[in-house]
């Protein structure tokens, strides 16, 4: 008896509305009115019928626009609505796992290709507040709604929920919460997204694939890889002398340290035994650092003539798609970043001149040479904070923190007023009176120093 196919991705249009409260004039007998936004964002996922897909579907959205602070458990789950036809009086309540079961089984028989839902920032922000920080001791009341029972997993619900298990503990990363296959074989690490962990474990339990395999999908395929933004997460095949293991040990040392200025294969000082058999090993490429894709961008906007290219930084971020291997992305892949495809061109047309530059090659711990100090003007700041004239400038630590997982920390002046956007909301910077990190306010633009900028962490 064949297994059953696993489910195509769907298209959603997710509706999030917030809330702006206008209070009335000291005196006046109005009543406060609420000013209602609502964004738009689209996501493609899969939908599994478990408590799982339920949290992360909830979490996409979340990510999406930029909202992952409200962090979504088992226990800290949000009502939301869903409609496919364009009869807003269609719309049906998910508030629940028993509901989340029901709205599964309706799109996949139907076999609906776009859905649109509809979302409430209060909502999302009172299912935060109502759990607390732990979030597990009251699930009963959260996933139970008026006169319902709560809802319990069927025996296929707990064998997914054990792949899942398994899959994270054999992929886990060691900085976030999320996952990276690493191929065995050598191959570019592949982060993992909820619809391709759902894909996997749907695998797994089919008996398509294993724990250490992926499935062999379009979605796995290997001619669609592409190379890690971290190359530290590759797998390395063993070496085949060691001599060579030298070789690779020195080059990668001093290309961390920026003292390389060749490509040819270090030689190491101790005589060896030729080897006619041994590969040639090159210094590595510099490590791409999280303030390289906003440089570029900023690059872009000025010298390229895309039309403010920072606005593609946050999609760009959520791949992990970098400048060094942005020329190796498909179009359609980019496209689908909602980057207009004259833009697309631009990008990667422009980012090997870039990666060549000055520009693309600066580090925090650059050391300030007399060619640097003459470059310079009376107006920027030196690595101590200071003007060219001795002037103390004021500077500010800020932590910026992606939905996917990651940060870095870099140092800018205090924030200027203007119109927030998704950088900004990201963004936290150190209170110097509670020596805490808070979130910068609506209405607050940060401007970033490229020259202060920190390794990710």
């Amino acid at each position: 008896m064949s297994s059953p196919e696993p489910p195509e991705e769907i298209l959603f249009s997710v509706h999030l509305t917030y809330h702006t409260i206008t209070k009335p004039p000291p005196g006046s007998r109005a009543q406060p009115k609420d000013n209602k936004t609502v964004k738009i964002k689209e996501i493609t996922t899969m939908l599994l019928d478990d408590v799982d897909s339920y949290v992360d579907f909830q979490r996409e959205i979340l990510a999406k626009h930029g909202e992952s602070k409200y962090h979504i458990t088992e226990g800290k789950t949000f009502p939301f609505q869903y409609r496919y036809t364009k009869t807003k009086g269609d719309a049906v309540d998910v508030d629940n796992l028993g509901d989340w079961s029901d709205f599964v089984k309706v799109v996949v028989a139907k076999k609906v290709s776009k859905v649109t839902v509809l979302a409430d920032m209060n909502n999302v922000i009172k299912a935060w507040n109502s759990q607390g920080d732990g979030g597990s001791d009251n699930d009963e009341n959260h996933y139970s709604g008026e006169g319902r029972a709560v809802a319990t997993l069927s025996k296929t619900q707990e064998d997914l929920a054990r792949v899942r298990t398994l899959l994270h503990d054999e992929w886990k990363n060691d900085h976030d919460g999320g996952m990276t296959y690493v191929p065995s074989n050598g191959g570019p690490a592949l982060p993992l997204t909820p619809s391709m962990v759902n894909e996997w474990v749907r695998s797994v339990y089919d008996g398509h694939s294993t724990i250490h395999q992926p499935p062999n999908t379009q979605t796995f395929d290997p001619a669609k890889l592409q190379a890690a933004l971290h190359p530290s997460r590759r797998a390395i095949a063993p070496s085949q002398t060691p001599t060579s293991e030298v070789a690779v040990l020195l080059n990668s040392l001093t290309g961390l340290l920026g003292v390389a200025r060749t490509t040819g294969p270090v030689s190491p000082k101790t005589p060896t035994r030729r080897s006619t058999d041994s590969p040639s090993h090159t210094s590595p490429p510099p490590r791409p650092s999280p303030s390289q894709l906003s440089r570029y961008l900023r690059y872009a906007t000025k010298e390229l003539g895309v039309e403010d290219a920072e606005q593609y930084e946050l999609a760009l971020r959520k791949e992990r798609y970098g400048p060094d291997i942005l020329a190796d992305i498909p179009d359609g892949d980019l496209a689908d970043l909602k980057i207009p495809r004259g833009d697309v061109r631009r990008l990667k047309n422009g980012c090997s001149e870039w990666l060549r530059s000055s520009d693309a090659k600066r580090k925090h711990s650059e050391i300030d040479t007399p060619e640097n100090s003459n470059r310079r003007t009376s107006e920027e700041p030196d690595n101590e904070g200071r003007k060219a004239d001795g002037e103390p400038e004021k500077r500010v630590r800020y932590e910026r923190r992606y939905p996917g997982g990651g940060a870095y920390t870099f140092w800018a002046p205090p924030m200027v007023a203007g119109e927030s956007t998704e950088q900004d909301r990201q963004t936290m910077y150190l209170d110097e009176a509670t020596k805490k990190f808070l979130p910068v306010p609506d209405g607050c633009v940060v401007i970033e120093s490229d020259d202060e900028l920190l390794e990710g962490l």
